[in-house]
């Protein structure tokens, strides 16, 4: 057997710590000819022993230990006993002996072992394991046990200073990373993330208070993943977590160390798996934050030193909270305001329902930051979907909307159905489990969760708005549902006030229309006509064009009224307007100024044939008997004809030369039409004389015998 040399291990006192205890382990194994020798170390505050360093056949590396063995509490070793009495103890067969468990013989592979105290002035330190036990030699072992206690309470002052520093570290890691999120779920988030990290634990969790209750508000595992399931069901949990309860009325932590503790026993231990828990205060007793919850699958999970870690969390999380939750209120106060303020402004400028609706729902889209915002509104009668509008979103999402929606009965859609009964918002986090909208438009849009909005007047639900995301599920904070109902409320003003200026601006543009209109025949009238002639003429100052009038008379048109009824008479005056209005082009006006008198406008005529052929196809046009009253009816008309000629500006010295050239044709017996010519008319004389050269027949007069007057009633 080699003899253990003092001095040899002198020169390793200055190494660090982790390389030069693995190194005392292997000497003091090569000395005793041993096949192992492992050195423990022991934390008296929580009774546990801790692997320290470890010299044999493929030992693993500390970090790769399993969990359960990293901190050995020693009531569940007892063959650890010898770090509390300073009594060695020597195990023959570990694989009988009941104070070595079965599991930690298995994994380690003991047959047999023998502990050693090691003390230094403070007391215990740890203690020395050596495999086989047989390979023990207190001839050896005397010089080498001091050596070892005095390395190991180094270590421990060591890693007492190591402690505290990484502590400090950690905790100034978490604080800086915890102000540096934007929103408060990032910054919980970010804590659960890290404390589980830091602690080694499968989940850390948030609840805050909230209305004299503590509401879940975070999950994450060490890896920052969250099980969307799991947290629902943790979220709504309808039973609090009685550890949570518990730190609640004491303001102290509380750890469960196995599933049948009353903390977190019944269904938060059959649902998550819970078997064992730490809940520690966030803030003091006086003014309680929140709880911090950690939970592991595994039994006597936790250790005093992290019991204390979590607390000096909660401690120094409170402050930070406490302010991202000002900061939060204060953010969502702003936001309400300035989104209902946003409403009123740019509702107040809108005309028509549907314009108000898209004003919600752009407000409401950049309110809740949601990628898409759609109004679907109903038809007239309410029985069928309308209208599908989306905000901002060309392309695929808009065309999958309309094409599902459009013209489909709105009796069809369980969203409307539901909002129909219950008008007031919607929020759905998960879109798939909702049922609201068929699973395969929830599948062709990538819909994950949406919020709908009623849309509402005094008299009938119009339809709604929905606001939809697709990158995640959305939780809604109470913040935002509160800000939601705002803006459906406001919204429901906004667009009644929409429909009232939508009814007035009907009303208006009926009584704009009757101003301007005849209301028999619905042609413009005599002011319209006036108005369009002056703006073309003003027009035609600029170019070399002309613009013509024709001066239009129903031949006889007295007979008819006298002989068939003013009924008769009002039906064929809209017959005649209409077939006048065929004979037009769309640039072109028509007016009637009364009684059977109609004007025609023809703007930019380059001479006088232009009007003329009008006049013929007006001829032609009315030569189809009209069929009143059950008896067909022919007319004629007398047509004038006037020109505007350079530096004419007056409307009505145009309709007066028209008129005048009317009147003519009337003299010349009618079912004609007249030219104006200014070169032979004296405004006091009239014509100066008539020839054949003015006179223009409109063509046989159908139905009448030679001489007879054009407006006759056939039998």
């Amino acid at each position: 057997m080699a003899r253990f040399s003092v001095e040899k291990l002198a020169v390793l006192w200055d190494d660090e710590a982790a390389e030069w205890v693995v190194r005392l382990c292997k000497s003091t194994r090569e000395a005793l000819g041993a096949d192992r020798v492992s050195i423990g170390i022991y934390n008296p505050a929580a009774q546990t022993v801790s692997p320290l360093a470890s010299d044999g056949p493929d030992d693993p590396r500390l970090s790769e230990l399993p969990r359960k063995w990293q901190d050995i509490r020693i009531s569940d070793l007892p063959a650890a006993e010898p770090v509390r009495n300073g009594r060695a103890l020597t195990i023959d067969d570990a694989r009988t002996d009941g104070r070595l468990p079965a599991d930690f013989v298995a994994d380690f592979g003991i047959e047999s072992i023998h502990f050693e105290p090691l003390t230094a002035a403070g007391g215990q330190v740890g203690v020395l394991a050596i495999e086989p036990a047989s390979a023990t030699n207190a001839e050896t072992l005397g010089p080498i046990l001091p050596v070892l206690a005095a390395s190991v309470g180094r270590v421990l002052t060591w890693r007492e200073s190591d402690r505290q520093r990484i502590e400090a570290e950690f905790l100034l890691e978490l604080t800086e990373a915890a102000i540096s999120e934007r929103s408060m779920s990032e910054l919980l988030a970010a804590i659960c993330e890290r404390v589980a990290r830091h602690l080694r634990v499968r989940r850390a969790s948030v609840f805050l208070k909230k209305n004299g209750r503590m509401v879940p508000r975070m999950a994450r595992h060490a890896d920052g993943s969250r099980d969307p399931a799991a947290w629902e069901k943790f979220r709504r949990a309808a039973v609090p977590l009685p550890a949570v309860d518990a730190v609640m009325q004491t303001g102290a932590p509380v750890v469960a160390e196995d599933p049948d503790s009353e903390l977190i026993s019944g269904w938060w231990t059959e649902t998550f798996d819970l078997a064992s828990a730490i809940a520690v205060p966030v803030g003091k007793k006086s003014n309680l934050v929140g709880v911090l919850t950690l939970d592991d699958a595994t039994p006597r999970r936790f250790s005093k030193d992290e019991v204390r870690i979590a607390t000096a969390v909660g401690t120094q999380i409170s402050a930070i909270i406490e302010r991202a939750q000002a900061a939060e209120e204060r953010t969502a106060h702003l936001r309400a305001a300035t989104s209902i303020r946003r409403l009123l402004e740019e509702g107040s400028r809108t005309v028509s329902v549907e314009q108000a609706a898209e004003v919600l729902a752009r407000v409401t889209r950049d309110a809740l930051g949601a990628e898409h915002a759609t109004v679907v509104l109903a038809d007239e009668a309410g029985e069928n979907i309308g209208t599908v509008t989306t905000i901002g979103v060309p392309g695929r999402f808009d065309a999958i909307l309309r094409e599902q929606l459009l013209g489909s009965p709105t009796s069809n859609w369980r969203i409307w159905r539901l909002t129909a009964r219950q008008p007031k918002p919607i929020f759905v986090e998960n879109a798939q489990n909702s049922r609201l909208f068929p699973s395969e438009l929830v599948n062709m849009l990538q819909m994950r969760s949406y919020v709908t909005l009623p849309l509402l007047t005094s008299d009938r639900p119009l339809g709604l708005v929905v606001c939809t995301h697709s990158r995640g599920e959305r939780r809604w904070s109470m913040e935002e549902r509160k800000l939601v109902a705002q803006l459906a409320l406001e919204g429901s003003l906004v667009l009644e006030n929409a429909s009232l200026r939508a009814a007035d601006r009907r009303r208006m543009d009926e009584l704009a229309h009757q101003a301007f209109h005849d209301p028999l025949t619905k042609l413009p009238n005599r002011v319209l006509f006036t108005d369009r002639l002056q703006h073309a003429l003003a027009r035609i100052r600029r170019r070399e064009e002309a613009v013509a009038v024709l001066f239009i008379d129903l031949d006889l048109f007295k007979h008819i009224n006298d002989s068939l009824g003013h009924d008769a008479g009002d039906q064929l005056l809209v017959a005649v307007s209409k077939r006048l209005e065929a004979c037009l082009r769309p640039e072109d006006t028509i007016a009637r100024l009364g009684g059977d008198e109609f004007t025609i406008l023809l703007e930019d005529v380059v001479d006088s044939h232009e009007a003329t052929r009008v006049a013929d196809r007006i001829a032609d046009t009315l030569r189809t008997p009209f069929l009143l009253a059950g008896r067909e009816v022919t007319v004629t008309t007398s047509a004038g004809i006037a020109l505007s000629a350079p530096g004419q500006t007056s409307p009505e010295e145009l309709l007066r030369n028209a008129d005048t050239a009317m009147y003519t044709a009337k003299r010349q017996g009618k079912n004609r039409y007249e030219l104006f010519d200014p070169d032979i008319y004296d405004p006091m004389l009239g014509y100066l004389e008539v020839d054949d050269h003015s006179r223009h027949d409109s063509g046989p007069r159908i139905g009448a015998r030679e001489g007879e007057a054009a407006d006759t009633v056939n039998d």
